[in-house]
């Protein structure tokens, strides 16, 4: 797996670091991150814009190790990301693709606040059957009206 690169930060405390000190590149269009829980990774997610840059469309992906699901790291680190891609990068839509069986996944997911958009009708082999994949998104003012607005940067903010 890649975690980090020219631009990207290697884990969501230093994707935080960055937000909160504002200092970000808008010209990330690919993110990887692992997500960390006492100095232990247990995950990673991405935010990945290939092809849509002019849409301001972008794609988001997690997974969890297998021993931390229920926990609410899922959802924390998704929150972190999606306020980092919609305050910051400027993103008017985050779109996902998950696997019909992914019941958890789909649950936070709504949770979250993204919507039910379409499926690809037997569109991946596993567990011995074919599955739908399920495609959901979001918009920046689904989330904000959902989430709140986020902080607005301080003027003359002095920095040390």
């Amino acid at each position: 797996m890649f975690y980090g690169g020219l631009g990207v930060p290697e884990s969501l405390s230093k994707l935080q670091r960055r937000y909160d000190d504002r200092e970000f590149d808008v010209t990330d269009r690919s993110l990887h991150l692992v997500i960390e829980t006492e100095d232990k990774i247990i995950g990673q997610m991405s935010l990945n814009n290939d092809e849509n840059l002019p849409s301001r469309a972008a794609t988001f992906g997690i997974l969890i190790g297998a021993g931390y699901l229920g926990q609410g790291y899922g959802a924390e680190a998704s929150g972190l990301l999606l306020n980092y891609a919609f305050a910051v990068l400027g993103y008017h839509k985050v779109n996902l693709d998950l696997f019909e069986y992914n019941v958890r996944a789909r649950a936070m997911y709504e949770k979250l606040g993204f919507v039910h958009e379409g499926r690809r009708r037997e569109n991946h082999w596993s567990r011995g059957r074919f599955w739908d994949d399920i495609l959901m998104g979001i918009t920046a003012e689904e989330w904000w009206a959902k989430h709140g607005l986020p902080p607005q940067p301080e003027i003359g903010r002095e920095r040390g």
